[in-house]
C-alpha cells in the first residue's frame, strides 16, 4: 500500500521572469530541500529516490520506510510525493476551513485559517478530471 501527496507549486510573477536555467536550479533546490527534510526526519538517509522531468517542473520523490505494523506481502511502506510547478487553470476560491479543522481536532484554533480551494478541472463531458490540493495560509 502506498500513500500519495501531491503539491501544486503555482508560479509567481518573480519566478516567471527567471531564465529557464535559474528557474530549473531553483526548483531543483526546492526538491533537494524537501529530500533533506524527509531524511532528517524519521525516514532516514537513503530513503528517498528522486526523479525530475521538464526542467524540474515535475519532481517525483519515492520515499521508502519500514512500517511499524506487521504487513501482509501485498503491503509495503512507501510514500509518493509529487511537485508540479504549473499555473492554475482557474482562479482559486477562498473558503474558511477552520470549522472543518475544529471537527477533526480537539484544539481550538487561535485565528481562522483560510485556504485556496481549487475547483476541479472538468472535461467536455462534464466529469471531474482532477483537483489540485488546497493551499492554506493564516488569516490575519
Amino acid at each position: 500500500m502506498s500513500e500519495d501527496v501531491d503539491y501544486k507549486l503555482v508560479p509567481t510573477p518573480e519566478t516567471m521572469v527567471l531564465s529557464n536555467g535559474k528557474r530549473r536550479a531553483a526548483l531543483g533546490d526546492f526538491a533537494k530541500a524537501a529530500i533533506d527534510a524527509l531524511q532528517a526526519g524519521r525516514f532516514g538517509q537513503g530513503s528517498v529516490e528522486r526523479r525530475s522531468r521538464n526542467a524540474n517542473a515535475y519532481t517525483r520523490l519515492d520515499v521508502s520506510y519500514e512500517s511499524a505494523f506487521p504487513k501482509p506481502a501485498a503491503l509495503r511502506g512507501h510514500l509518493l510525493v509529487e511537485f508540479n510547478h504549473s499555473p492554475l487553470r482557474l482562479e482559486p476560491d477562498k473558503r474558511l476551513v477552520a470549522p472543518a479543522a475544529r471537527q477533526v481536532g480537539s484544539r481550538r484554533l487561535r485565528r481562522p485559517v483560510r485556504g485556496r480551494v481549487h475547483r476541479p478541472a472538468r472535461s467536455l463531458d462534464g466529469k471531474n478530471r482532477g483537483l489540485s490540493a488546497p493551499t492554506l495560509d493564516a488569516a490575519g
